[in-house]
């Protein structure tokens, strides 16, 4: 009976919770120190030094721009951008508008090479069947919008001259046009009485070297 008691004591004595009091942690039956509260066992940790942490930064990759300088001095990003500058318009020959509006008073309208004061140029005659109030002589380049190169009170009939050079006054002729390039030419007759504008047909004038106007001999 002495016996069966003390074992009891024994066994109750194991069935006795563990109870560790901070800092100290648990570890099964036992307690162990846990003075940084990591949930380690001081005892387990390493005490050397602390762990290096590496933290990899994006690789920044740099670009790099290349810069082109035309041959006019302009510093650009792409050589197409010289290309394009430096490339001159090709003159073409555009579609003409070979006869003159319908129903109108214009009866003949004419541009001929000629020469004026030793200076390559052309002549230009019309004839209309009525006088009308204005009229204007309208230009345009092969690619590009009509303009006003020169006008005069109305007439039935009248030859008006224009000279082809970059750099002379053109005195001696009504207007001036420059070399190297494709005109068209049509005249503007403003009909007030029949309260209305007529358009002739268009003519070329080519300025280039080799054309009609360029090739005869104008001497002063």
């Amino acid at each position: 009976m002495k016996y069966l008691l003390i074992l009891g004591l024994i066994v109750l004595a194991g069935c006795q919770a563990v109870v560790c009091n901070e800092p100290y942690m648990q570890i099964g039956r036992e307690c162990c120190l846990d003075g940084n509260n990591n949930g380690l066992c001081d005892a387990d940790e390493d005490l050397g030094e602390a762990p290096t942490i590496i933290i990899k930064e994006p690789k920044i990759l740099e670009k790099e721009i290349v810069k082109y300088v035309c041959e006019n001095g302009t510093v650009v990003t792409r050589i197409e951008a010289c290309i394009v500058e430096n490339t001159e318009r090709e003159a073409v020959i555009p579609t003409l508008a070979t006869a003159n509006e319908e129903n109108t008073l214009i009866e003949e309208v004419a541009v001929e090479p000629a020469c004026k004061a030793g200076i390559n140029g052309g002549e230009i005659f019309f004839k209309v069947g009525t006088v009308p109030s204005d009229i204007a002589y309208e230009i345009r380049e092969f690619d590009g919008e009509y303009e006003d190169y020169s006008s005069h009170d109305g007439l039935y009939q009248r030859f008006t001259s224009f000279a082809i050079c970059d750099d002379c006054t053109g005195k001696d002729a009504d207007f001036k046009l420059n070399e190297g390039t494709v005109y068209v030419l049509r005249l503007r007759f403003n009909q007030t009485v029949y309260n209305r504008v007529e358009y002739s047909n268009e003519h070329l004038i080519d300025t280039r070297d080799e054309s009609i106007f360029m090739k005869k001999r104008c001497v002063n």
